[in-house]
């Protein structure tokens, strides 16, 4: 019994279950390519049930060779048939082939034992499509190591398996799905695979990456061979209009070098001091600066220092061959738009070839992420209880956090998540803002992260950079962090940022309002708690964001409390701290409160200068969840008579978790119109009051003070609670931290203004934006 990943999972199957497949390849010219590929398939650990060769008209021997190869009793055919590209012949080829599944290849690959088993394991579930392979180089002299290295997707970095385009040489597909995309488009030269798996992407096929399933080739052997290699692929990108971005990154490179090395010239010709070594710095920046990691990642994969000065030679030559290759593509596009862009548009739709999706996997793999957060369980905050609860639920091997380890008092005996934390040592005696020691230690902290970040990055590469906020520091450790190592960022946005920092040094504003402008814009997802918070952060043109509402602890179900009884004295529970945005709603309530016989209103909160000392007491969480499950009825009070209105109309209290799991009723003192209004509202879980006029409150308390009333929104909180399962979420986000953000903003999953929850759709029913 042999083990095959499927879509599914790993499951048992047979080779009596596996698909009968046909392995195709075409050849031109390349007698040992040909020979080396046809006896590694014919070794395979899983035979092919049948080779298809198309030979585009080979005079070098290929064709006699094979006439005569054995193919030791599997079924194999050639056919000849001049003049066709590669693409053309693919299709001949699979046009010819008798089975199902079509296992592609090429001449010069020389496949692993075990690549066609694992390659073609995943169809044994007939709803997978397409599976891609992976490849490695197959070195002998130090510049094709140097090549291979440099230019071979999964060498360096991981591969995305979301957005990575297999290669026809180690590629499998149904038959369907081949002739959904409209067949390999055989006008092209090169590029002709990236297109056509641009257009299985588009159709949403259903895919798989097998990255065992390898085939080894080996590059170019000298320099003018690597130049017409990249020359030949950039002028295919160009003719299905890609490439020019990075055609446009280079040319800015260059330009920022010639101007330096001008500047140095002119310096020292006219005897200026500063001027030569000005721009020579230039250029050694415009030169150096974007090879150099890249470089420097293969000196140490080889261990030869040589390599560095080698791969940045080779990474130069390679980027001026791009660009002259692009250019020919350009101009044979102005030569002949009817062989370029009417295919192309009557192949993709458009030209040029743009808005390409992910794959369509029906469980993509979570990319390795690190959190970047100030702070993290067992601090005492709600931000980190929220946190606390989500990655509860998170797949502890896809997650690394860095963050600092307090050493306080305020800690909290929830334990924290099982996901190794890299905890570096604050010192301060507390983490106030403020005072000039804790600004330079905040300023070292971010220093810290951001280079600890970079030595954890090269230990195990990650593909996602979360920052939490609300802290400020930690977004800007985030944000650099991901600048630096060229890592997407992800911002959990708990609050808002520069909309609620109260300062009057200009300076401080101005450099924080440029931190959250920039680090927001360029984030590849931005996670908010309310469609308030996301449609106020799209106003200001952050159109990435994706709402994520707090959830409960997983394994923490709600409780069906008791059916309210009628007594003679409602007993209402304010919990958690009692800041400046609270303030004038708890007055209010007090007065209404204190003017009824039958209320029996408590404070779980700090002291502070609204509530009189000894009405106020502050217990631990599991006594506060106690009390809160005896009360009968929960509030939550905001008002708008605070410095930062907006952070009010879109906050998402972290205890309205609690008093939902609690199946509490609420009582809601908010602003028409906010977070807090419309979701007690719609989802009919508690009363909210848009007055703060005590007479107002008062006449509400006297509603919650029917028991059947109370019972009807107590079974609404429960069924809202029910929603907010920290493991559906967990799920949710871990598919957004790959995809994104979903391309239609018009209503974020949760919560929604029709019906009290809505669940996010499959994704493969999800819309997304483009790699």
């Amino acid at each position: 019994m042999r083990r095959a990943w499927t879509a599914r999972g790993k499951v048992p199957y047979t080779l009596n279950d596996s698909p009968r497949i046909s392995v195709i390849a075409t050849v031109r010219n390349d007698l040992a390519g040909t020979r080396s590929m046809l006896e590694a398939l014919v070794g395979q650990t899983r035979a092919p049930d049948e080779i298809v060769i198309v030979d585009a008209g080979s005079t070098d021997g290929t064709q006699e060779f094979l006439a005569s190869f054995d193919a030791e009793g599997v079924a194999f055919r050639w056919i000849e048939d001049n003049g066709l590209n590669i693409a053309a012949g693919r299709n001949r080829a699979i046009a010819a082939a008798r089975h199902d599944v079509i296992a592609c290849t090429d001449a010069g690959c020389v496949p692993d034992a075990t690549w066609l088993e694992e390659l073609t394991a995943p169809f044994t579930d007939a709803d997978v499509m397409v599976v891609g392979g992976g490849y490695r180089v197959s070195a002998r002299a130090a510049l094709e190591r140097v090549v291979g290295l440099l230019t071979m997707p999964g060498e360096l970095k991981p591969l995305d398996p979301l957005r990575f385009n297999p290669s026809a040489r180690s590629l499998a597909f149904r038959r369907a799905a081949w002739e959904r995309a409209g067949r390999f488009p055989d006008w092209l030269y090169t590029a002709e695979d990236t297109l056509f798996a641009c257009k299985l992407r588009r159709n949403r096929e259903r895919y798989l990456l097998a990255e065992h399933a390898v085939v080894r080739w080996q590059p170019r052997t000298n320099w003018l061979a690597v130049w017409r290699q990249f020359r030949n692929y950039a002028r295919g990108e160009a003719h299905i209009g890609r490439g020019a971005d990075a055609t446009r990154f280079w040319k800015r490179r260059y330009a920022v070098a010639g101007a330096g090395l001008l500047a140095s010239i002119v310096g020292a010709a006219l005897g200026l001091k500063c001027l030569p070594t000005l721009g020579l710095l230039a250029a050694a920046g415009g030169l150096v600066g974007p090879v150099h990691r890249r470089a420097r990642a293969v000196a140490r994969r080889t261990h030869r220092s040589g390599d560095y000065v080698h791969a940045l030679a080779l990474s130069h030559w390679i980027a001026l061959a791009s660009l002259r290759g692009h250019r020919m593509g350009t101009r044979d596009i102005q030569g002949a738009p009817h062989t370029y862009l009417t295919r192309l548009r009557e192949y993709w739709g458009a030209a040029p070839v743009s808005d390409c999706p992910p794959w369509n996997i029906l469980h993509p793999p979570i990319p390795r992420t690190l959190v970047v957060t100030w702070h993290w369980p067992p601090t005492r905050r709600a931000s980190t209880q929220v946190l606390a609860n989500l990655f509860a639920a998170a797949d502890a091997g896809a997650f690394r956090i860095l963050t600092r380890g307090l050493e306080t008092n305020e800690r909290d005996p929830l334990e924290p998540p099982a996901i190794t934390a890299q905890r570096l040592p604050w010192t301060r005696p507390n983490d106030r803002d403020g005072t000039l020691g804790n600004w330079f230690a905040s300023i070292a902290m971010t220093v810290w992260m951001v280079t600890t970040a970079r030595r954890l990055h090269q230990d195990t590469p990650f593909q996602r950079i979360l920052g939490v906020y609300p802290h400020r520091y930690s977004l800007l450790a985030a944000w650099l962090t991901s600048r630096w190592l060229g890592v997407p960022l992800v911002a959990y946005m708990h609050d808002l940022c520069a909309e609620t920092l109260i300062t009057q040094n200009r300076l401080k504003r101005g450099f924080w309002t440029f931190v959250d402008r920039h680090a927001l814009r360029s984030a590849f997802l931005v996670a908010v708690p309310t469609r308030e918070f996301a449609l106020h952060y799209r106003s200001r043109g952050v159109l990435e964001t994706w709402v994520l509402p707090h959830c409960n602890p997983e394994g923490v179900m709600a409780r069906i409390p008791e059916p309210p009884r009628p007594t003679p004295t409602l007993r209402v529970l304010y919990a958690g701290n009692l800041y400046q945005a609270h303030e004038d709603a708890v007055r209010a309530l007090l007065h209404a409160a204190d003017a009824l016989d039958n209320v029996e209103l408590e404070f779980l909160c700090p002291p502070n200068r609204v509530v009189p000392a000894e009405r106020t007491h502050w217990v631990d969480r599991a006594e506060a969840q106690e009390s809160i499950r005896a009360a009968d009825v929960v509030v939550v009070a905001l008002s708008g008579n605070t410095p930062y209105p907006r952070e009010v109309m879109g906050c998402f209290p972290s205890k309205i978790v609690d008093f939902l799991a609690a199946g509490r009723p609420i009582l809601a003192i908010a602003p028409a119109h906010s977070f807090v209004d419309r979701f007690v509202r719609t989802t009919g879980c508690g009363v909210s009051v848009t007055s703060q006029s005590p007479g107002d409150i008062a006449r509400v308390l006297l509603q919650l003070a029917d028991a059947s009333a109370r019972q009807e929104m107590s079974a609404a909180a429960l069924r809202v609670s029910a929603e907010l399962e920290a493991e559906k979420w967990m799920h949710h986000f871990s598919i957004r931290l790959g995809l994104g953000a979903p391309v239609d903003p018009s209503s974020p999953p949760f919560p929604d203004e029709n019906a009290a929850t809505r669940s996010e759709p499959p994704v493969a029913a999800t819309a997304d934006r483009s790699a």
